[in-house]
Parts: structure tokens; C-alpha cells; sequence
């Protein structure tokens, strides 16, 4: 009976360490792989941030301010296109330029001006000297002070011009030294924007009229200037 007794508990001892050995063996389940979440969100662009800051300051400052009814306003459409610093600083020469040779113009009217009163004056000043009658000399004088006069105020005229020739000059030297240090990174990251603007609002008759409005938009600043209004 001990014999049995034990050849049973052998048997159940190997059974169960065969059923440990197993189980150990056994592969573990793999855990499931999480499911990747989709965001819903929508990531606005730069653009599309700009034109709403660019709408923005439209609205608080420009329309506020200048709006015969700015409580009917309603914006419509507005587009930004990007100037890099390279071309803002271009643009800027080119708008200097436009001033240099406008002011050389003038120079040259103002200095013939200037030439023929000049003449005028020298010749009445000779005139003076020989005349004797004292009516004809005091007509004399008198055209005398009013050609020394203009002569005087065109003279001044060039003198400031050309100073205001030399500081423009003297402005684009500046800028094409500024734009000569930049790295090129930086000659394309944006100056400012042009941004284009249409929207409706009232005018003093209460009748809608469209309006399209173009202005340049710091985006660093976040603030607008030189607006103009196009569409007139």
C-alpha cells in the first residue's frame, strides 16, 4: 500500500511539474498597440494668422478712427503677401530714388530761377549807377529789391535742395551697407506685409459702398501703416 501511496504522489508531483514547466513556456500574450490619436484640430497658417492680426488692427484702429459709420462695417476679403527684408530695403532705395530725382528736377527750375533773377539784379544795380533822375532812381530801387529778393529765395531753394539731394544719398549708402551684412536667411525672412483688404461699410448717405484698402502690416509689431484707399 506504500508502494502505491508513493508511485501515486510520484505521478502527481511530475504531472504538476510538467504542468509548471508549461505554463513558463507558454507565450505571454502581447499587450495591444495603442490606437494612434487623430487630432481634429486645425493648424492655421502663418498667412492666415497674419490676415486675421492684419484684420485686426484694421478694424480697431484705422476703421474706428477714420469710419463715418464704423459700427457698419463688415469685412470681406483680405490677402497678405510677404516682402522679404532684401526687397523692403530695395523697395525703400527705389522710393528714394523717386525722391532724388524728383528734387534734381526742381533744382534745375529753381536754378535757372535763380540765373535769371541774378541777371536781373546786376542789371538794375548797373542801371542805378548812372541814373540821375530821382524818380526813375527810386523805380529803379525798387525793382532792384524785388528781383534781390526772389534772387535770395531761389538761391536758398537750391542750397537746402541739395542738402536734402546729399542726405538721401547719403540714406541709400546706409542701406546698400545694411543689405551688403546680411546673410541670405535673413535677406529672405519677411520685412512686412502688403495686405489687401475689401469690406463693406456706410457712407454718409447711409448707402453700402465697397471699399478696397491697401496697407503695409508689421507682423512683429503687430500694426499697420501707409493705408490707402484703392478702389476710389
Amino acid at each position: 500500500m506504500k508502494k502505491l501511496v508513493s508511485l501515486l504522489f510520484a505521478i502527481i508531483m511530475a504531472f504538476a511539474s510538467w504542468g509548471q514547466t508549461k505554463a513558463a513556456t507558454k507565450k505571454a500574450p502581447t499587450s495591444a498597440k495603442p490606437t494612434p490619436t487623430v487630432s481634429t484640430e486645425v493648424v492655421e497658417s502663418k498667412e492666415e494668422i497674419i490676415k486675421k492680426k492684419a484684420e485686426k488692427w484694421f478694424k480697431d484702429f484705422y476703421v474706428d478712427l477714420t469710419f463715418k459709420d464704423k459700427y457698419s462695417y463688415k469685412p470681406l476679403e483680405t490677402k497678405a503677401f510677404p516682402v522679404s527684408t532684401e526687397k523692403g530695403i530695395l523697395n525703400e532705395i527705389d522710393d528714394i530714388k523717386v525722391i532724388i530725382d524728383h528734387l534734381s528736377n526742381g533744382i534745375q527750375k529753381e536754378e535757372a530761377k535763380y540765373a535769371e533773377y541774378k541777371k536781373n539784379s546786376d542789371e538794375l544795380a548797373l542801371k542805378m549807377k548812372t541814373e540821375k533822375k530821382k524818380q526813375k532812381l527810386e523805380n529803379l530801387q525798387n525793382e532792384y529789391a524785388k528781383s534781390k529778393e526772389n534772387e535770395l529765395k531761389y538761391g536758398e531753394y537750391v542750397e537746402n535742395d541739395k542738402k536734402k539731394v546729399t542726405n538721401h544719398l547719403e540714406n541709400v549708402k546706409i542701406k546698400m551697407q545694411k543689405l551688403s551684412s546680411l546673410s541670405d536667411l535673413e535677406k529672405k525672412s519677411a520685412a512686412y506685409y502688403w495686405i489687401t483688404h475689401d469690406c463693406h461699410a456706410n457712407n454718409s448717405y447711409g448707402g453700402q459702398v465697397l471699399g478696397v484698402y491697401r496697407f503695409k502690416f508689421d507682423a512683429a509689431k503687430e500694426s499697420g501703416y501707409d493705408v490707402a484707399k484703392i478702389n476710389d
